[in-house]
């Protein structure tokens, strides 16, 4: 299988690094509307995540964990991408050229995850 490169340039990693900031903050200090929820009247596959991440952030991990099942995997993945960028900034590695691979290879276990996610949410209501 042909490897994909990540960010061929570093102005992506850049855009992609201050949109998640920009977007930690908005989780830290807003309190965000699940659209789809809105709409629909049903949770989407990823209600909960943002007050998830906000128990994790104050070290309430059971909360976190009854947010949404998926809060504390994508934390660590959040995390972990922003540890290998910084030290692929600074050891000038490929590191996150990898991490990404591994997400592309494994896409479609990630769709499914995310489904079996949705009906669970939809079950518990959230």
């Amino acid at each position: 299988m042909q490897k994909v490169t990540l960010l061929q340039n570093k102005l992506e990693i850049n855009i992609i690094m201050i949109s998640g900031i920009i977007l930690l903050f908005i989780i830290l200090f807003f309190k965000p509307v699940c659209l789809f929820k809105y709409i629909f009247y049903i949770p989407c596959p990823l209600c909960g995540i943002t007050r998830g991440i906000q128990s994790l952030i104050n070290f309430d991990i059971i909360s976190s964990f009854k947010y949404n099942l998926l809060s504390i995997p994508i934390f660590i993945t959040i995390i972990m991408f922003y540890m290998l960028y910084f030290i692929s900034l600074l050891f000038k590695t490929n590191y996150i050229n990898s991490y990404y691979n591994f997400f592309v290879i494994h896409y479609k276990t990630i769709i499914y995850i995310l489904l079996f996610n949705w009906v669970i949410n939809i079950l518990r209501g959230i």
